[in-house]
């Protein structure tokens, strides 16, 4: 990169983050709607209520006798086990217990704030269900491998092996104890099972059923990191393929992308895609957004103004002072099960959107003009759903995201797909 346009950027770049600073919580005026787009939000909301309120009736009644009692520490079963053994071990486990809360600690997990422990080895990674309280993970054994476990919270049956998972040079050999082996260049644990991808290909292992193999659409990949609940909600994170995208660039691919970053244009990179009806939505983010940039060789020119000869841009979760890349899709898109059915929730830069799966409908549930910096979603046992978003110097709450759907008069519009 030439130094005169590096000289540019940087100046680009005190300039807007002076404007970021002085314009504090600037958002967008309130949208006048027609007397039709009242009436389709109107109709949209009447039926989501419903959806809500029908599938929240049939969780209750699931989990009316359900024992909460814990018990999370007792060695479970190790052996090979036919189809009918894993599924009775199985059904086990789930008869007692119920839903429960997750989150993602330093060590492991935590299950009703209460750091999970299992007595053979540390949580590395897990997968789970909210509603049922249906969860896996792994621990490490000292030769590198890792056991997947099944369990569900509060359960007072031990949890059971469901799974062998062994790294090698091409990637991971999955072998699960009904006998099933799968191979890939990465693996997610579910809240049943395990998915295993290998670029355009995807494998879904469910306790005691027959592989599930899916093909992704031509020039998209699943994502690496996959933070949403894709067991629960059946969908899968894919992002467009870096050569698919290099062949397709144009001069105006450079202002497509800056016009974005004004919400100009919009630039769809990454899609959910359902992996039972093989339905999908687009997503506009940009493959772009999880780079970081960083300038090298610079000598400072004044107090606002450094002058750099190069420059270094790689994929990162994180910025360069450990702050996060706001943008990267890991931390600006979650999705996850409802009563209502699968529902997503990204921030695009300026827009913090809502994504009702099975309505096909995006809804605009905050806008701001100088963007929007990140947001943190947590759900409970009923699939009620709450946002903190942080707009420039100030939180904005939706303490409950079905209500807020309901009563609010928010933008509306169709999903897009592949």
């Amino acid at each position: 990169m030439k130094p005169s346009l590096l000289k540019t950027i940087n100046q680009i770049t005190v300039i807007t983050g002076i404007s970021i600073f002085l314009s504090g919580c600037l958002s967008t005026p309130e949208k006048q709607y027609t007397p039709e787009e009242e009436a389709q939000i109107t109709q949209m909301r009447e039926a989501f209520i419903q959806r809500m309120k029908a599938g929240t009736d049939k969780l209750r009644k699931s989990n009316a006798n359900v024992n909460k009692t814990t018990s999370f520490t007792q060695k479970p079963v190790t052996s090979k086990l036919n189809f009918e053994e894993l599924i009775a071990k199985a059904k086990a486990v789930t008869e007692t217990g119920g839903p429960a809360t997750f989150k993602v600690e330093r060590d492991g997990i935590s299950i009703n704030d209460e750091v999970y422990l299992d007595s053979e080895g540390t949580v590395e990674r897990a997968g789970w269900d909210m509603m049922t309280g249906h969860f896996t993970y792994t621990i490490a054994n000292f030769d590198g491998s890792r056991i997947l476990k099944f369990h569900r919270a509060g359960s007072i049956s031990p949890p059971i092996n469901i799974a062998t998972i062994k790294k090698n040079n091409q990637g991971y050999r999955v072998e699960t104890m009904d006998g099933q082996t799968l191979a890939g260049q990465a693996f997610i644990p579910t809240s049943n099972g395990l998915i295993v991808s290998r670029g355009s290909s995807i494998f879904e292992y469910k306790i005691g059923q027959k592989l599930n193999s899916v093909v992704t659409p031509k020039g998209w990949n699943v994502a690496k990191f996959q933070k949403g609940d894709v067991a629960s909600s059946g969908l899968i994170l894919l992002e467009r393929d870096k050569q698919s995208k290099n062949q397709q660039k144009s001069f105006m691919s450079g202002f497509n992308e800056i016009g974005r970053s004004f919400g100009l244009t919009e630039i769809y990179d990454y899609a959910l895609y359902d992996l039972k009806n093989k339905k999908s939505v687009l997503l506009n983010m940009s493959l772009n957004d999880k780079q970081v940039t960083v300038m090298k060789n610079c000598v400072k020119k004044n107090s606002l103004v450094n002058e750099c000869s190069d420059a270094d841009t790689y994929d990162s979760l994180y910025e360069k002072n450990g702050s996060r890349n706001r943008l990267h899709y890991y931390w600006s898109l979650d999705w996850f099960n409802t009563p209502a059915g699968p529902m997503a929730v990204y921030n695009s830069g300026k827009k913090l959107i809502a994504i009702d799966i099975n309505a096909g409908i995006n809804m605009t549930l905050l806008e701001r003009a100088m963007g929007i910096n990140h947001f943190a979603l947590e759900q409970d046992t009923t699939g009620n759903v709450n946002i903190i978003t942080q707009l420039g110097f100030q939180k904005n709450t939706i303490p409950n995201l079905s209500e807020y759907i309901a009563t609010e008069l928010i933008d509306v519009e169709p999903t897009k797909s592949l």
